[in-house]
């Protein structure tokens, strides 16, 4: 199959990017599908495009708000070509808020193109669809739920993993790892270390992204605060083997996000033997039925609450890592996942619906 993914491949743009990389690389080794990316910032002609796109039998969208997705989209319709779209959570009612008069109307100029051409769509969680469905209630018609896998290093020994951790019993370590961004909740996260300095509650924060406007706000914060001892920021990182090391130097993953759909670095954690704190808005289901990590809300003071009960309760850690782990193993192979999702392209192709993951 000659699969075109579509969307924004630079690394500092977050969880798109990297699912259309493993993407590409998983069906490019085990089925020799033919795979290309093209990001969404190449500077191609209107007639290089259609010859180009013409060579494939489906095209994947994980870009919304951008004309050239519509010029994409128009040119694959003309040459009878389907394609479908992964939101990535852009139709989520807290992300439609922001520019919201501009989304609208663009949703409503290139209604045809995006939402009745289509041949199909995919969500990441019933959650993104339910929100999705505030929009236009006819997704249910053409769509299938999967959600993002990652790749698991199974040939490492549970036990070898958890001898390795360096759980601090003084100080808890928090780890924040993903793009710089408002919706994260990193705001009151920062506020929430303020008032821990105040109550001589022990708790570092290092906040792990690319650099951006919100970036340089929160430095702010931090320097008006105070909190230079007790907040870091360090540059991004991408490659696992380092990613490895933040998860080992920190106690638990903190997302106490506004908005997700379906959040890659979590399960990076998770996987990683990592607790995560994370909100609701995070979509991550039964995080403390499943004693993975705990809930937490937007205030600060909740938030304080809550990482007191957690260091009060220390003696869980050991259980909590193993359950992470065993968690990410038994949920989010890439690989199963992704056999998952070529069924569903090869449903697209030929027209018939033999999955059961649709809607």
């Amino acid at each position: 199959m000659k699969i075109l993914l579509f969307g924004n491949s630079s690394k500092e743009s977050g969880g798109p990017a990297q699912v259309m990389k493993i993407l590409n690389k998983i069906l490019e080794n085990k089925y020799n599908d033919e795979v290309e990316i093209l990001d969404i910032n190449t500077q191609i002609t209107n007639k290089n495009l259609k010859i180009k796109i013409s060579k494939f039998d489906l095209i994947h969208i994980h870009e919304l708000w951008s004309i050239k997705t519509i010029k994409l989209t128009y040119f694959a319709e003309k040459l009878g070509i389907p394609y479908l779209f992964t939101f990535h959570g852009v139709l989520n009612n807290w992300s439609l808020k922001k520019n919201k008069f501009l989304k609208k109307v663009f949703l409503q100029i290139f209604k045809k193109q995006i939402l009745l051409k289509s041949s199909a769509f995919h969500f990441l969680n019933k959650l993104e669809l339910l929100e999705a469905n505030e929009i236009y209630q006819k997704f249910n018609k053409k769509s299938f739920i999967l959600q993002n896998g990652i790749e698991l290093n199974k040939n490492v020994k549970l036990k070898e993993i958890l001898n390795t951790s360096n759980h601090k019993k003084e100080t808890l370590n928090l780890l924040f790892l993903g793009r710089i961004h408002s919706k994260k909740g990193l705001i009151p996260l920062i506020n929430t270390v303020k008032l821990a300095k105040e109550e001589k509650f022990k708790v570092n924060l290092n906040i792990v992204g690319p650099k951006s406007a919100h970036c340089d706000y929160l430095k702010t914060m931090v320097e008006k605060y105070e909190l230079d001892n007790q907040v870091k920021f360090l540059p991004a990182i991408y490659e696992m083997s380092e990613k490895k090391i933040l998860f080992n130097q920190n106690d638990y993953f903190i997302l106490p996000s506004y908005d997700e759909a379906d959040s890659v670095a979590v399960k990076e954690a998770l996987a990683n033997n990592l607790p995560i704190i994370v909100s609701k808005e995070c979509k991550i289901q039964d995080v403390e039925k499943k004693e993975i990590g705990y809930l937490i809300s937007h205030n600060p003071k909740d938030i304080l609450k809550k990482l007191i009960m957690i260091k009060n309760n220390s003696n869980l850690y050991t259980s909590l890592q193993q359950n992470s782990s065993e968690y990410a193993n038994k949920n989010f192979d890439i690989l199963k996942i992704t056999e998952a999702y070529r069924n569903n392209l090869i449903d697209i192709v030929s027209g018939v619906k033999y999955s059961d993951n649709w809607i």
